[in-house]
Formats: C-alpha cells, sequence, structure tokens
C-alpha cells in the first residue's frame, strides 16, 4: 500500500509541475503577444516597462509557488 501511494503523490508532484510550467509557458505568450500588439502603437517605453514589470512579477509568483508546493 504505501508504495501505491508515493507513486499517487510523485504524479501529484509531476503534474503539478507541468502545469506550472503551462501556466508560465501561457503567460509569456500573453505577453509576447501584447508586446506585438504594442508596437503598433505610440506610448511605448513606458507600456513595455509595464510589462517587463508585470512578466517578472509572473515569475516570482510561480517561482515562490513551485518553493511552496516542495
Amino acid at each position: 500500500m504505501k508504495k501505491k501511494k508515493n507513486n499517487f503523490f510523485s504524479n501529484l508532484k509531476k503534474l503539478n509541475y507541468y502545469l506550472i510550467r503551462e501556466l508560465y509557458q501561457y503567460f509569456i505568450l500573453r505577453m509576447k503577444i501584447s508586446v506585438k500588439l504594442l508596437n503598433k502603437t505610440h506610448l511605448l517605453k513606458k507600456k513595455r516597462k509595464n510589462i517587463a514589470k508585470l512578466k517578472n512579477i509572473i515569475q516570482q509568483n510561480i517561482k515562490n509557488y513551485v518553493k511552496k508546493k516542495k
């Protein structure tokens, strides 16, 4: 019984890891798309800085989430 439980929890951890990775890639994709849209507008510098800040915040949140789960 113990082996089955361990396998179950290790599978959960793997699933969690893959989910986090997918979320991260999704957020980066969204950021890239928004940057492409912003390239067509005028207020580039301010908006790029905001996007960079958002990207960093998302990265930190995901890293913190991963640390908590470990």
